[in-house]
């Protein structure tokens, strides 16, 4: 049975570019909310108690919206719990054959007598 390969395409957004999304989102709702402000003492009728409604509600609705996040993110692919216990342990005592890596190359830390 071979294991699932998981590809770059299948990983979410970075958490740069959804915090991007999700501040852009949330300033144009805050901006809707400030035309209704706005608007308010220049219009009549039922469009005064729209932009009211508008300037109350749409804050309630900025953060909702905001913290939702990026949608895509919740379908990213992740591994199922069985494919993950079902795999090959390995013992860490034996051998080094092909699937084994080795570093070679590890820092060297000093100790605090060393660096004076």
């Amino acid at each position: 049975m071979m294991k699932p390969q998981y590809t770059a395409t299948s990983v979410s957004t970075d958490p740069e570019t959804d915090r991007t999304h999700r501040m852009r989102n949330y300033v144009i709702t805050m901006g809707i909310r400030f035309a209704c402000l706005l608007a308010i003492p220049f219009v009549q009728g039922w469009w005064m108690v729209i932009c009211a409604i508008g300037a109350v509600i749409l804050p309630y609705f900025a953060v909702i919206i905001a913290n939702v996040g990026n949608p895509s993110a919740a379908q990213a692919e992740r591994p199922e719990p069985s494919a993950i216990s079902q795999g090959t342990h390995t013992d860490s005592r034996k051998e080094p054959g092909s699937n084994t890596l080795i570093v070679v190359d590890s820092p060297v830390h000093k100790s605090h007598d060393e660096e004076v």
